[in-house]
């Protein structure tokens, strides 16, 4: 997963020229200048499969990243630290309780005077309701994060999951 991740940070998006790029090519190509410049060990750039990237370089989310890559409005790994209600992570912990939260988006954009989230998951799941279950209060929380840094609300909050290769809606009601 991390090196996934790590591969999805360095990704230049910029490199998939063309109506029709080869999406695999541009991926084995990437990941073998990460190796070779030391942004990544060997190993981790083996351990990443060019088809994970592909099909999500070939997705609409990925589109829409690469898009975003272009306007100069895609944001990758930044990390946050904020204070939250100790129910807001519990109901059953206090709510007069403060509890310090940190973590590292993976993606965010802006589209229109809205940001989409984008968290990458590379857990062996057979269904996105898996998924849904493990990060559904992650996602909630680095939405709230954005939102206290950016002064914008979040639109969307995805998961890309790297197994099923489809990006998954994380509905706020839910």
């Amino acid at each position: 997963g991390t090196a996934f991740h790590r591969a999805m940070e360095l990704y230049d998006y910029g490199r998939l020229k063309g109506s029709e790029p080869d999406h695999i090519a541009c991926a084995e190509e990437q990941l073998r200048e990460f190796a070779e410049s030391g942004r990544m060990t060997r190993e981790e750039a083996e351990a990443v499969r060019p088809e994970w990237i592909a099909a999500f370089t070939k997705s609409s989310l990925g589109k829409r990243m690469r898009a975003a890559a272009e306007r100069g409005s895609l944001k990758r790994e930044q990390p946050f630290v904020m204070a939250v209600s100790a129910s807001d992570i519990d109901p059953e912990w206090p709510d007069d309780e403060e509890i310090f939260v940190q973590g590292i988006i993976d993606a965010f954009f802006a589209e229109g005077d809205k940001l989409v989230l984008v968290d990458y998951k590379t857990d062996r799941v057979s269904d996105e309701a898996e998924l849904l279950k493990r990060y559904r209060i992650q996602l909630k929380t680095y939405a709230e994060a954005l939102i206290r840094t950016n002064r914008m609300p979040v639109g969307e909050m995805l998961i890309w999951s790297a197994a099923l290769k489809k990006e998954i809606e994380v509905r706020r009601e839910e």
